[in-house]
């Protein structure tokens, strides 16, 4: 072999052991951020709101980026909540040591680039829309909310049992989302919680200074076509809106350990059916 050839392999080998080294290194070292949208991972809640944008998305939401399009609300996201999770992982500034009662989902949090586009005049549509596995949503932190479905065989009950100490948990791409009542931004049970794909607003169990729940007992007491939505006058629409309200007294049973045969309550946020036309999802 002449030495030109064996500078050559040893350039190789040299190029090739590090490519293995940075596949190694600890994903929980650092969260890559590609999207334009404040970075909520450092524990600071920031937005950026263009100042067109409605009222009540200034002043409920973070951890956004918000822009008009004609009546078009362009809303990105990194999906990064802004407070402690087991799920950020050792060796993160936000990493939560409290474990959560199933140990076994080894996914964790990353970076997203999401943009969804919804309408800021949202009409009910004349028939009902599945709302679908995955988004279904984004929550006033900027997080992602998924309805009260999940890919079987596992039940939602299955999944509560993997869920943080603000109940909520990455899926195998690193998305973070909540199924069911956001422990972190329910403070009063009347809070704005969140924005659905169809452009309503999702609110927590109780009307706005009551403390009795709306909906109770899961989709078949919801009131409209399995939906669990009303209309009327709220603090930040005077003039009424459809929207959404967290359910209470949901039950499912598990379907494997911790929760085999165990029946969990839950409280869920959007159903199997929207009542208005989705809007777009896209992610980079």
């Amino acid at each position: 072999m002449g030495a030109s050839t064996a500078k050559a392999c040893i350039v190789l080998l040299l190029v090739a052991l590090a490519m293995v080294l940075a596949a190694c290194e600890d994903p929980d070292e650092e969260i890559v951020i590609s999207s334009t949208a404040p970075n909520c991972s450092t524990g600071t809640a920031t937005a950026d709101i263009s100042s067109d944008a409605p009222a009540w998305i200034e002043e409920n939401f973070t951890c956004v980026e918000v822009a008009m399009d004609g009546d078009d609300i362009i809303l990105k996201t990194r999906d990064l909540p802004p407070y402690p999770s087991y799920y950020y992982g050792a060796g993160h500034t936000l990493f939560d040591s409290t474990l959560p009662t199933d140990t076994t989902n080894t996914n964790r949090i990353s970076a997203q680039d999401y943009t969804f586009t919804l309408t800021s005049t949202p009409t009910i549509a004349t028939t009902s829309t599945p709302s679908g596995l995955g988004e279904v949503g984004v929550a006033v932190d900027g997080t992602i909310i998924f309805n009260n479905q999940t890919t079987p065989p596992d039940t939602l009950a299955d999944e509560a049992a993997t869920l943080d100490a603000n109940t909520g948990h990455p899926n195998e791409e690193g998305i973070y989302h909540y199924h069911v009542e956001m422990a972190q931004l329910v403070t009063t049970g009347d809070d704005m919680v969140g924005i659905a794909l169809d452009g309503f607003p999702i609110y927590g169990r109780y009307e706005q200074g009551e403390t009795s729940a709306v909906f109770t007992g899961g989709p078949e007491t919801e009131p409209t076509d399995g939906i669990n939505w009303h209309e009327h006058a709220t603090t930040e629409f005077p003039g009424g809106v459809p929207h959404y309200h967290i359910v209470e007294g949901y039950e499912e049973t598990g379907t494997r350990e911790p929760n085999m045969g165990i029946t969990v309550e839950l409280r869920y946020m959007v159903g199997s059916k929207m009542g208005g036309s989705k809007g777009r999802v896209a992610r980079q």
